[in-house]
């Protein structure tokens, strides 16, 4: 920042000194270096985001049309949102039903399979790999 505050010093000597040409283009070298920072925390905030969807990619599982988390079996979490949408969005299952149903794209698929497996279903921890 203080090679910013330098160059405003700067220009601010050119102009009391009339080179406004000078100025000018001082103001210009402002406005990019303004511009370039902006950019580059635009970037930076957008590497943030990446890295939490390749970490959310590395801790999920996708089994029967359906994610989970590889080590707590947390979910079932929608993969049409997540693949298309990159929301982790949570699938409801109504009681007594076989179908987990996403809230926000409507997609339901076929959840019998963990439901008749109560050990799983309640969150215990399971005795054999499902994967």
């Amino acid at each position: 920042m203080w090679l910013y505050d330098a160059v405003k010093d700067g220009a601010k000597i050119l102009k009391e000194a009339w080179k406004i040409e000078e100025y000018q283009k001082i103001l210009e070298l402002l406005d990019d270096s303004y511009a370039q920072r902006e950019k580059i925390s635009a970037l930076q905030t957008k590497i943030i985001e990446l890295e939490g969807k390749l970490r959310v990619r590395d801790e999920y599982k996708f089994k029967n049309n359906c994610y989970y988390h590889k080590e707590t079996w947390d979910g079932p979490f929608c993969s049409r949102c997540l693949d298309k949408e990159r929301l982790l969005l949570r699938m409801t299952i109504s009681p007594g039903s076989d179908y987990a149903n996403c809230p926000e794209c409507k997609t339901h698929v076929d959840y019998s399979w963990k439901t008749h497996d109560r050990s799983v279903y309640y969150g215990h921890e399971h005795s054999g790999n499902l994967w």
